[in-house]
């Protein structure tokens, strides 16, 4: 496809929030506006509730052709049931899987037969579909390979530029970042031991958390309370430049997860210029040296490396925005 020739890229974009969600929208609208691509932003409510009529009407009359573009950000977003009958290549992103065997659906051992079949039939209304992660577009080469013509990776986008204004803050010894969720996919039961051993040998641990993932459930709430007696700091920050000044301030930033398509969160640790240590497992591999990994569970190891403290480079610019934009492009104009 040649872009002199595509018309427009109608773009629904996820939800906006305090996360990854609105990081991605603004990435990827950011560049299309550099790059002086003709686009259309799209309502976007959320994905998981039927649009408003006044919503689906909207999108539905849309006179596409062939060479446009429609990105459903959202894979599973409900209105592909619809729109997989107008003109145009219709392209999404992954951002997480059902097939993932270390999502909480597997591990609390519930049956996900309906959750594959709805993710294959929705990959299906798909032209292209891209992903962050190799270990990503693996996995789900491997569940449905009859759809792995549509696979592309591509990398996720990030704006790494609006974390410059961070970097400067002075980094405090000893001082180790958590910042991922608080569940049972992210090993919580690892990170409390962890944190313990880390404190008794005078190490001070942050665990950053959003407002809304305070108590993950009350199991996880009496977990948290085990990890505050003792002395983890469960620092909930609401505005993202308190929690970039905070972050910026720790010295290493540890992973304890087992369910990662590719974690932003590491990203944004690493340019800040924090040393990473996370499992060699899931994609950490694609983007961590390996110096900074560990075999998961080994507590000993994770912390031999902390105190180590290995000053490596970790290929995280190969997601910068410019770059992953570059690689999007590539695909769509394959067709």
């Amino acid at each position: 496809m040649n872009l002199d020739v595509m018309k427009m890229i109608y773009y629904l974009g996820y939800t906006y929030a305090m996360d990854w969600r609105t990081n991605f929208n603004d990435s990827i609208l950011s560049e299309l506006r550099r790059r002086k691509i003709p686009h259309q932003v799209l309502p976007n409510s959320d994905w998981s509730k039927k649009l408003s009529p006044d919503e689906e009407d909207f999108i539905l009359s849309i006179s596409s052709r062939d060479e446009d573009i429609w990105f459903i950000a959202w894979v599973y977003h409900p209105i592909m049931k619809k729109l997989q009958f107008k003109k145009g290549k219709k392209v999404s992103r992954i951002a997480g899987l059902a097939c993932n065997p270390f999502e909480k659906a597997f591990i609390y051992g519930f049956d996900i037969k309906d959750a594959l079949k709805g993710e294959e039939y929705f990959f299906s209304l798909y032209d292209v579909i891209l992903f962050n992660s190799h270990y990503g577009l693996e996995m789900a080469a491997k569940q449905y390979p009859r759809l792995s013509h549509k696979f592309f990776y591509v990398g996720r986008p990030t704006d790494f530029e609006r974390l410059s204004p961070y970097k400067a803050e002075t980094k405090k010894e000893k001082t180790i970042a958590i910042n991922h969720r608080f569940s049972i996919e992210k090993m919580a039961i690892i990170e409390l031991e962890l944190s313990k051993q880390l404190i008794d040998k005078g190490y001070t641990v942050y665990h950053f958390m959003g407002p809304e993932q305070k108590s993950d459930s009350a199991i996880f709430q009496t977990l948290i309370d085990m990890a505050e007696k003792n002395g983890v700091q469960f620092l909930v920050t609401t505005k993202k430049e308190d929690y970039y000044r905070l972050l910026s301030q720790c010295s290493m930033v540890v992973s304890t997860s087992m369910s990662d398509m590719l974690p932003m969160s590491m990203f944004e640790a690493i340019y800040l210029g924090l040393i990473p240590i996370a499992p060699n497992h899931l994609s950490f591999t694609e983007f961590i040296h390996k110096d900074n990994l560990y075999e998961p569970f080994d507590l000993k190891q994770i912390i031999g490396i902390i105190e180590k403290s290995p000053l490596r480079d970790h290929p995280v610019f190969t997601h910068d925005k410019r770059v992953v934009m570059d690689k999007i492009l590539s695909v769509l104009m394959e067709g």
